[in-house]
C-alpha cells in the first residue's frame, strides 16, 4: 500500500478568510451582548446601593440603642456617601447618590427616629424611601412606584 505524500495545503493551518470570519463572529457577539451586560451591571450597583443605605440606617439605629444616646446619619453634600455620627463616611457604589441633600436623620435610644425621606438615584432609576418616626426603620414610600425610570421628572 502506497502512502500518499502530504500536500503543502495540509500544513498551512487556517486561511485568512477563516480567521476573519471567526473575528467577525466574536465581534458581533460582543457587540450584541454589551447592552445586556451594562444593564446587569447597573442593576447590580443599584442593589448594592440599596443594601448600603439599609445597612447605614440600621447601623445608626442600632448604635443609638446600644450607646443610649441620639445618633445622626448624615449624607455628604454630593450625596455619594453616608456617615454615622463621627465614623468615616461609607461611599455608595457606582454613580449612586442620595438626592435632595436631606438633613441629618436622628435616631434615638428608644429605637425611634425623627423620620425623613431619602431619594436613592442610580443608573437604573430612582427609589424613594421613608424612615419611620416610631420605629426608625426604612421602607419604600407607599403610593408611588418603587422605582421610577431615571429622567422621568417625577416630583420626588
Amino acid at each position: 500500500m502506497r502512502m500518499r505524500p502530504k500536500s503543502r495545503r495540509d500544513d498551512r493551518g487556517f486561511t485568512l478568510i477563516e480567521a476573519l470570519v471567526v473575528l467577525a463572529v466574536v465581534g458581533l457577539t460582543a457587540a450584541l451582548s454589551y447592552p445586556q451586560l451594562d444593564r446587569a451591571l447597573a442593576g447590580f450597583q443599584a442593589r448594592q446601593a440599596r443594601s448600603e443605605l439599609v445597612a447605614s440606617v440600621l447601623g445608626a439605629r442600632s448604635l443609638a440603642v446600644r450607646i443610649d444616646r441620639p445618633v445622626a446619619l448624615t449624607v455628604d453634600r454630593s450625596g455619594s456617601s453616608l456617615s454615622i455620627d463621627s465614623q468615616p463616611p461609607r461611599a455608595l457604589p457606582g454613580a449612586a447618590r442620595i438626592d435632595g441633600h436631606p438633613r441629618p436623620l436622628w435616631f434615638y435610644p428608644d429605637g425611634s427616629a425623627d423620620g425623613g425621606r431619602l431619594i436613592l438615584v442610580t443608573r437604573s432609576g430612582t427609589t424613594t424611601y421613608l424612615v419611620s418616626r416610631a420605629l426608625g426603620v426604612l421602607s419604600e414610600q407607599p403610593g408611588r412606584p418603587a422605582v421610577e425610570p431615571a429622567g422621568t421628572g417625577g416630583d420626588v
